[in-house]
C-alpha cells in the first residue's frame, strides 16, 4: 500500500514540478546581512560590532579547501560533480517521510537546495508545495550559477549554531580564529554542527558532537578528500566556551564605548545599512592608549564603592582626533559619564585665567605659588569666558548653551558643570595655543568591496587662535609650573564642593586629557583616598601616551616658548 502511495506521489510530484518549473522564476539572490565591524586607528580590534545577524562574509578563496571538503562530506559529497543541483535519492527519501510522517527519513537537500532555502528565506514546513518550489529553484540556480558561487554563498549563509551565520562568524565563535586559519580538525567540527547546531555543539553534548565529527572525517576519507593515515592522526580540537555573540564587546567599558560610536555612526549611515551592510569602520582610537587607559581607570576603581566611576577622554590637539575614550564599566545602553556634565571645580579656571589675562588683569605673571590667589582676586567677565569656552569646543555649561543665563550664572558663582568630553576638547584647544579643532571619533567607513563610502573631511583648517596667544601661553606657563612634571606637561586638578567630584585635566604638546572620578548616581563625598584617583589616572595615562606616541624629544618649556615669541613677562 505504501509503495502505491509513494508511486502516486512521485507521479504527482513530477507533474507538479513540470508546472512549477514553467511558472516559477528564479529571483535575484540578495547579499546576506553582514555585521559592521569597528576597528582602532591601526586596523586592529574589533572595538565594536553592530549586526542584525552575526555574520561576516568571506570569499571562497579565503576558506581552506580542506574545510570546504569537510562541509561537502557532511552535507553533499557529490556537489562538485552533480550538475542538477538536486538529489534524486534524497527526493525519494523525502517523499517517504512526507507520506509516513517519519521526519527521520531525511529532507533530501543538496548544498544548492539548502542555499536556495536560506538565501530566499523559503519556509521550513514539510509540504509538497515548498519542496517542489525548492527543487525547481535549486535546479534553475545550478543551471545559471557556477559551483564556486553557490558554495561561497552557502558557506556565508548556513547557520552553525552559537548565533553564528556563515563560516567566518562560526570560526570566531568556536575557535577564535578567522575562517582562513581553520585546520581540518576545526573545519570538521563546524561541518558536523550544520546538521544539528545544538546537539552537535561540543560544549552542549560532547559525545554527540565527537561522534558526528568522526562521521564527517570518515566521510571525507570515503570521498577521497582526506587520506586514511592523515585521518587517523587527527585529534578532536578544543573549542571556546559558548557565549553571547560579541558579548565581551557589549559589556564593561567596551559596551559604553560601542554605544558612543554607534551614536556617531547613525549620523553617517542609514540604520539598516549600519546593521546589515558589512562595513568596516576605522576610528581614531589609539589601540594601546585605549587599552591602557581602561586598565589604569579600572584598576583604581575596581573593588571600591560601586557607585564610584571614572571617565577619561584623550584628544590630539592638532587634529581633534579622539585617541582614548573610557566611560566606566556599565556596558552597552547604560549611563555614559563622559558625556554627562559634572561640577568642574578648578579645572574650569584655565578658561577664566586666559580670558582674565586677556581682557581683565592684563598680561601679568602672578607666579605659580600665587595662582590660586590670583584666580580668586582677578576680575573677569563671565560672558567673555563663556564665549571663549564655547569657541574652544565646550558645547554646554551646567546643562545649558555657554552664553545663556544658567551657564553664565554658574560661571559667575564659581560652580560650572562640564562634560568630560568637552573638557578634553577645551584643553586640546589650550594645548594647540588657542586653535580649536572639531573633535571626531570616526576616521572612515569602508564597504565590503573596499570602497570608502565616507571619510572625515580634510578641509583646510583655520589656524587663527580664538584668543591672544600671549594670554594662552601664560596660561600654559602657570599650569606647567604649578602642576607639571618638569617636561612639557601642563595640568590642573579640581575638586567640586563637598568632594563629590574630582578632576585632573591637562596636556602635552601631542595630547590633551580630561579625567573625572565621582558618583554616577546621587552625589556623595568621596572617601579621602579616592580623591586622588583622578590625578593618579591622569599621570598614568599621560605617561602611557608618551610611550605610545614615539616622542622622546625631551621637555618643552612653555615659559621659554612664550619669551621666544616676544612677550613681555611683566606687563602688557
Amino acid at each position: 500500500m505504501i509503495r502505491r502511495i509513494v508511486f502516486l506521489c512521485v507521479v504527482a510530484l513530477v507533474v507538479g514540478l513540470a508546472f512549477v518549473y514553467r511558472a516559477v522564476e528564479l529571483p535575484p539572490i540578495l547579499p546576506a546581512p553582514q555585521a559592521t565591524t569597528v576597528t582602532y586607528a591601526d586596523g586592529s580590534g574589533p572595538v565594536a560590532v553592530f549586526a542584525s545577524e552575526n555574520r561576516r562574509n568571506v570569499r571562497l578563496d579565503d576558506v581552506p579547501r580542506i574545510v570546504q571538503d569537510a562541509v561537502l562530506a557532511a552535507e553533499d559529497a557529490g556537489f562538485r560533480t552533480n550538475d542538477e543541483g538536486v538529489s534524486v535519492t534524497g527526493i525519494a527519501r523525502a517523499l517517504v517521510g512526507l507520506v509516513t510522517g517519519d521526519e527521520s527519513a531525511g529532507g533530501g537537500s543538496t548544498i544548492t537546495q539548502q542555499y536556495v532555502r536560506n538565501a530566499l528565506d523559503l519556509t521550513r514546513d514539510r509540504s509538497y508545495t515548498r519542496k517542489a518550489k525548492e527543487l525547481v529553484l535549486a535546479r534553475k540556480l545550478a543551471a545559471s550559477t557556477s559551483k564556486d558561487t553557490i558554495l561561497e554563498g552557502y558557506l556565508n549563509t548556513i547557520y552553525f549554531g552559537r548565533r553564528a551565520f556563515g563560516v567566518q562568524a562560526a570560526a570566531l565563535a568556536y575557535f577564535g580564529v578567522d575562517a582562513a586559519d581553520l585546520s581540518v580538525e576545526q573545519g570538521a567540527v563546524l561541518a558536523a554542527a550544520i546538521k544539528d547546531p545544538t546537539n552537535f555543539d561540543p560544549r552542549i553534548k560532547a559525545d554527540s558532537a565527537r561522534g558526528r565529527w568522526n562521521y564527517v572525517l570518515d566521510q571525507m576519507v570515503r570521498s577521497k578528500f582526506l587520506g586514511a593515515t592523515e585521518r587517523a592522526a587527527l585529534a578532536y580540537p578544543t573549542t571556546l566556551p559558548r557565549q553571547t555573540p560579541n558579548g565581551a564587546l557589549r559589556s564593561g567599558w567596551q559596551g559604553v564605548l560601542g554605544a558612543r560610536i554607534e551614536q556617531d555612526l547613525r549620523r553617517i549611515l542609514p540604520e539598516r545599512a549600519l546593521y546589515t551592510g558589512g562595513y568596516t569602520v576605522t576610528t581614531t582610537l589609539d589601540a594601546s592608549l585605549q587599552q591602557k587607559t581602561a586598565t589604569a581607570a579600572r584598576t583604581l576603581v575596581r573593588g571600591r564603592d560601586p557607585r564610584i566611576s571614572a571617565a577619561v577622554v584623550s584628544i590630539a590637539p592638532d587634529s581633534g582626533e579622539v585617541r582614548a575614550y573610557y566611560a566606566g564599566e556599565a556596558g552597552y545602553g547604560n549611563f555614559d559619564p563622559a558625556k554627562a556634565a559634572h561640577p568642574a571645580g578648578a579645572t574650569f579656571k584655565p578658561f577664566i585665567l586666559a580670558t582674565s589675562i586677556e581682557y581683565g588683569g592684563g598680561l601679568v605673571y602672578p607666579g605659580p605659588d600665587n595662582l590660586g590667589a590670583y584666580l580668586e582676586t582677578t576680575k573677569f567677565d563671565p560672558r567673555v569666558t563663556a564665549r571663549f569656552a564655547r569657541d574652544a569646543g565646550i558645547t554646554a555649561i551646567s546643562g545649558a548653551p555657554p552664553l545663556t543665563g544658567p551657564a553664565l550664572e554658574s560661571i559667575r558663582a564659581g560652580h560650572p558643570a562640564v562634560s568630560v568630553f568637552d573638557q578634553a576638547v577645551g584643553y586640546a584647544t589650550l594645548a594647540n595655543r588657542g586653535v580649536a579643532r572639531r573633535p571626531y571619533l570616526i576616521e572612515k567607513v569602508t564597504a565590503p568591496d573596499g570602497t570608502v563610502v565616507w571619510q572625515h573631511g580634510s578641509a583646510s583648517k583655520p589656524d587663527k587662535p580664538i584668543l591672544d596667544q600671549r594670554a594662552l601661553d601664560y596660561t600654559g606657563v602657570l599650569l606647567a609650573k604649578a602642576y607639571g612634571d618638569g617636561s612639557d606637561l601642563a595640568a590642573q586638578p579640581g575638586v567640586a564642593d563637598g568632594n563629590t567630584d574630582v578632576w585632573m585635566c591637562g596636556w602635552r604638546s601631542d595630547v590633551a586629557t580630561a579625567v573625572w572620578v565621582g558618583s554616577t548616581g546621587d552625589a556623595f563625598a568621596l572617601p579621602k583616598k579616592e580623591r586622588f584617583f583622578a590625578e593618579a589616572i591622569f599621570f598614568d595615562v599621560m605617561r602611557v601616551h608618551r610611550r605610545t606616541s614615539g616622542e622622546e624629544k625631551g621637555a618643552q618649556d612653555y615659559e621659554a616658548k612664550t619669551r621666544a615669541g616676544g612677550a613681555d613677562t611683566r606687563s602688557r
